[in-house]
């Protein structure tokens, strides 16, 4: 599961990367919305096995929290 850290350290990377070798970088990367695009789209009827998976994941805002409780950052 990708979390905020994640997210800060590619950002890290890519300026720093950018301040070195002054180039552009591109980072792929690969996002889902858990209930498809609006409230009318069923994306479970084009991709079954994908959002059987999907539906067992928990959301990051719950799983970065829980994170952060079990470290003892938050109460």
């Amino acid at each position: 599961m990708t979390t905020p850290e994640t997210l800060i350290n590619v950002c890290r990377f890519m300026v720093e990367y950018w301040q070195t070798f002054k180039k552009d970088i591109l980072i792929d990367m690969i996002g889902y919305r858990k209930h498809g695009h609006f409230e009318v789209d069923k994306p479970s009827f084009t991709q079954p096995e994908m959002y059987n998976v999907i539906n067992d994941l928990n959301s990051l805002p719950y799983d970065f929290s829980k994170k952060l409780i079990d470290e003892g950052i938050i109460s």
